[in-house]
């Protein structure tokens, strides 16, 4: 009888302290889960800023990027232009110098 109430007491004791680990156990995930969905929400709402921020200065060097290229292909128009004007008034120079030679 004295095994039986040793064996009945420990089987209580052991069933309470496994109760009690898994409950632990239990609420650790769920605080650990809580703080991971925190810090995203967080993590999320402060780098919502920076990504509108880095949004809005990348629009506006890119406006800048484009002003300057458009302004450099209007150069190089304006070259091609002239060269264009000078290759055809050499030409009309060589002819006019062919002209007065051939006479």
């Amino acid at each position: 009888m004295g095994n039986f109430i040793v064996r009945m007491n420990s089987r209580q004791i052991a069933r309470g302290y496994y109760k009690w680990f898994d409950v632990v156990s239990q609420d650790n995930q769920k605080r650990r889960f809580l703080r991971k969905t925190m810090l995203y929400w967080h993590r999320r709402s402060v780098t919502a800023g920076f990504r509108t921020w880095a949004e809005q200065t990348f629009k506006a060097r890119e406006t800048e990027l484009n002003k300057e290229l458009d302004e450099q292909e209007q150069k190089r128009r304006d070259l091609q232009k002239k060269r264009e004007q000078e290759e055809k008034a050499h030409a009309a120079e060589a002819g006019e110098l062919a002209q007065q030679v051939a006479e």
